[in-house]
């Protein structure tokens, strides 16, 4: 079935499952999105994923959201389900040879961070201390439902380094092998000294959203589990990073903000760096994988296309070895010293 917003099915679908009726149009994202524009007023987005997920993560999506509705957080919105006409979280939606996971959510205006005006430097701060609000509001969630695992996890990235043997070029090889070498040395050994507790997954630069230089928003709750509450901050930083001129200046004004707000100890700090590198390597290699699945789906390469283009972003995979990663550390007036020697990237 080729995905098109004006097929009666899908229209079809929201009226069964959600008695709505309304106009389709794309958006962008991992999965199959449509804004829906009722007759009413009310604006909604159906997601239709083929990743099928299980009812209980639906579940934690919705504690999650809560979570954030009912903390100090003012003017943010949030992408609160809309249950089915039955009371569920989702629908199945079958056509042809597909068969997706369908879910309405109330819709967030705003417009993506990778869309907006380059940030300022109180705008990198601003946004640094979102995340950390975010990590304390979440901290709330006391569920065993956030004690899952999936693809995406951030301390699971190392399973996905097999395919670093898909990347047909060899230097793009070696910086992957060592972004996931580093992880391990570096990250993995120390998960014990970590606080933990429920994150968000994935606050990329296609996940928050801003209005007039402010986040006004934060989208999809599909990756949040429990790990490491610093994970949240490198994966942030891996994406929000990619298109900045100078990486780790702008990377210490993202620390500083969080810091001012949650204050990170001195392990999440000299684990940061090899996180960040380890989820910038989790995402090139799955979209390598994706490539020879289906080269035509777009938006499942936005992240590979700049962090392989341009040499800064891919220095942030390398920039452990840098001597001015130490801007971090002062730019929350803590000093500590690296147990991560640059030699192993040597």
């Amino acid at each position: 079935m080729s995905f098109d917003p004006g097929d009666e099915r899908i229209a079809g679908f929201l009226r069964k499952h959600y008695g709505i009726e309304g106009s389709l149009s794309p958006l962008p994202g991992e999965n199959r999105n449509l804004l829906v524009e009722t007759p009413e007023g009310p604006l909604y987005i159906l997601k239709l994923s083929e990743f099928r997920e299980s009812k209980e993560a639906f579940e934690l999506e919705s504690l999650a959201v809560e979570a954030l509705e009912s903390s100090d957080l003012e003017g943010i919105g949030f992408p609160r389900p809309v249950p089915t006409v039955d009371g569920s979280l989702s629908a199945v939606f079958s056509a042809d040879d597909l068969t997706l996971d369908g879910r309405l959510l109330n819709y967030v205006p705003g417009t993506m961070w990778a869309s907006a005006e380059p940030p300022t430097r109180d705008q990198r701060r601003q946004a640094g201390r979102f995340m950390a609000e975010v990590a304390i509001a979440l901290a709330h969630v006391d569920s065993p439902l956030a004690l899952r695992t999936h693809r995406w996890d951030p301390m699971g990235c190392s399973k996905l380094r097999p395919n670093v043997s898909l990347v047909e070029d060899g230097a793009r090889q070696q910086l992957l092998d060592r972004a996931f070498v580093l992880f391990d040395a570096c990250v993995t050994p120390r998960v014990d000294e970590l606080p933990h507790s429920l994150i968000h997954g994935d606050m990329n630069e296609g996940n928050l959203l801003v209005e007039d230089g402010r986040i006004c928003g934060l989208l999809d709750f599909g990756d949040c589990l429990a790990n490491p509450v610093v994970c949240d901050l490198a994966v942030g930083l891996a994406y929000l990073l990619l298109e900045e001129d100078d990486p780790l200046e702008a990377g210490a004004e993202f620390v500083a903000g969080y810091h001012e707000v949650r204050r990170l100890s001195p392990a999440e700090l000299e684990v940061l760096f090899p996180m960040i590198c380890g989820r910038l390597a989790a995402s090139l290699a799955i979209a390598t994988e994706r490539l020879q699945v289906d080269p035509s789906r777009e938006e499942w390469y936005v992240t590979a296309a700049p962090a392989w283009r341009r040499p800064t972003a891919c220095r942030c995979c390398t920039a452990i070895s840098s001597p001015r990663t130490s801007t971090w550390s002062r730019a929350t007036t803590i000093s500590t010293t690296s147990r991560c020697s640059t030699s192993a990237w040597r």
